[in-house]
């Protein structure tokens, strides 16, 4: 299996973009997307997937496994067409937004309390961290 060329890198952001299908399997959740080129952003990290539409249907999670990104969408596509692909701009917006926020917040945190941060998740209305020691308003 080739590798997809990461859009999602580009500078600009890159947020709509067509690429070809190279496959498209069926699974218990939806149809998993195979694509030779993406702007689609993967869960990683603590933070959660881009998500968007792709060839008209919509992509509900992305994961990457050794270089290979596979995008779950709620409909099939063919394998080899090309598609048009559109990442939901104000998702990624936020998602982004409260990523970078997280490191501002962990470099103060480490600065002030020699906290080191040991794992966060981006939530839909929440950002959850985890620090090395423990922090209060008291400090």
């Amino acid at each position: 299996m080739e590798h997809t060329e990461k859009l999602f890198y580009a500078q600009p952001p890159v947020l709509e973009f067509t690429a070809r299908v190279l496959e498209c399997e069926e699974d218990k959740n939806g149809w998993q997307v195979v694509l030779d080129r993406t702007a689609f952003y993967p869960e990683g990290g603590g933070q959660p997937a881009d998500q968007g539409l792709l060839g008209g249907v919509r992509v509900l999670d992305v994961h990457e496994k050794e270089g290979v990104i596979r995008h779950l969408t709620d409909g099939p596509l063919t394998a080899g067409e090309t598609v048009e692909g559109r990442v939901d701009a104000a998702r990624r917006l936020d998602l982004t937004q409260q990523h970078s926020g997280e490191h501002i917040l962990s470099g103060i945190l480490h600065s002030m309390f020699g906290a080191e941060n040991v794992g966060f998740h981006i939530g839909q209305d929440y950002l959850l961290m985890d620090l090395s020691v423990p922090v209060d308003a008291e400090g």
